[in-house]
C-alpha cells in the first residue's frame, strides 16, 4: 500500500478509536488504536500522532484499569 495511503488508514483507525470512546465503548477502541499506532510508528506523521493525542485525551475516563493499561501497552510504540 503506497504510503499515502497507508498513513490515511491510521488517521481513519485512530478515529475510530475515538468513536468508540466517545461510544462509551472502550474495549472496542483498543484494537483499531492498536493498529494506529503502529501505522504512526511507521510512518511518522505529524497529523496521525494528534489524532492519537485525541484518542488518548478521549479515553482519559478509563485510564486505571485493563483498559487504560492496554491502550497505552498498544500506544506504546508512538511517543505521546
Amino acid at each position: 500500500m503506497p504510503g499515502g495511503a497507508r498513513r490515511r488508514v491510521g488517521v481513519y483507525l485512530a478515529r475510530q478509536a475515538i468513536g468508540y470512546a466517545a461510544l462509551g465503548e472502550p474495549d472496542h477502541a483498543v484494537e483499531p488504536a492498536a493498529e494506529s499506532a503502529r501505522i504512526a510508528a511507521e510512518t511518522g506523521s505529524v497529523r496521525h500522532r494528534r489524532e492519537l493525542a485525541v484518542l488518548r485525551r478521549a479515553m482519559g475516563p478509563w485510564a486505571s484499569g485493563g483498559r487504560g493499561e492496554r491502550l497505552v501497552d498498544a500506544l506504546s510504540v508512538v511517543p505521546g
